[in-house]
């Protein structure tokens, strides 16, 4: 399970999405809570603002995303990542 409180506009994240490993990613959530995971791998749904990506991709309602059963989201922390490379 994801922390619904973590799932916001702009969070860094990573995921697997139709067979693919985003590492640079980030969620885009509108006014309705529909969430989009914003990267420059895999085209799906449009969503309004895709925060400098070329793709959006629509992955379900905050609640499900928070209920963590698919993509192998993790939200990451990008200060913490650069530490560690």
């Amino acid at each position: 399970m994801i922390d619904r409180d973590k799932i916001k506009d702009g969070v860094a994240v990573t995921c697997r999405l139709l067979g693919n490993t985003i590492k640079d990613a980030k969620l885009s959530v509108n006014s309705s809570g529909r969430v989009y995971i914003c990267q420059n791998v895999t085209p799906g749904s449009v969503c309004t603002d895709k925060h400098g990506y070329k793709y959006s991709y629509f992955i379900g309602s905050i609640e499900t995303v928070a209920e963590g059963k698919h993509l192998n989201l993790k939200i990451i922390h990008k200060d913490w990542d650069d530490e560690e490379n």
